[in-house]
């Protein structure tokens, strides 16, 4: 009789199964290549937030350690509520939506021009100009 374990694994679980704890949208499998086998790791679309990255190594070993280190700075950062919350604090829920917009725009506005000021700075400059007419 089959071990329930084998039995258990479908085509993506095979693939996964060789490396425990693979993060999700990441797969790794072999290829063959005129130099030898190689191992190929793929990040999907969800785990990069943009396009599919495809990277080859020796061993299964070098794809371990490059998903667990390098492959990490590429992983999209959804910005769940909660992560923004524990992120930002509550201070961030105290806005509005016209608001957020509002420092948005604001921030590209000065990007922009090509002022290096922050948000801050240039409200600062327009509270401290003596004459400057607010409307």
């Amino acid at each position: 009789m089959e071990n329930e374990n084998q039995r258990a694994l479908t085509p993506k679980r095979t693939k996964r199964a060789a490396i425990a704890d693979l993060p999700e949208n990441v797969s790794v499998f072999a290829i063959q290549k005129p130099t030898g086998t190689k191992w190929r790791v793929q990040l999907g679309k969800r785990f990069t937030g943009g396009r599919r990255v495809t990277h080859d190594v020796s061993s299964i070993q070098a794809a371990k350690k490059w998903i667990f280190t390098d492959a990490q700075k590429l992983k999209a950062d959804p910005g769940s509520l909660l992560d923004l919350k524990a992120r930002a604090g509550s201070t961030v829920f105290e806005l509005s939506s016209a608001q957020i917009n509002e420092a948005v725009a604001a921030f590209k506005r000065l990007k922009g021009i090509g002022i290096g000021m922050t948000l801050t700075e240039a409200v600062d400059y327009a509270i401290n100009t003596p004459g400057l007419t607010l409307g």
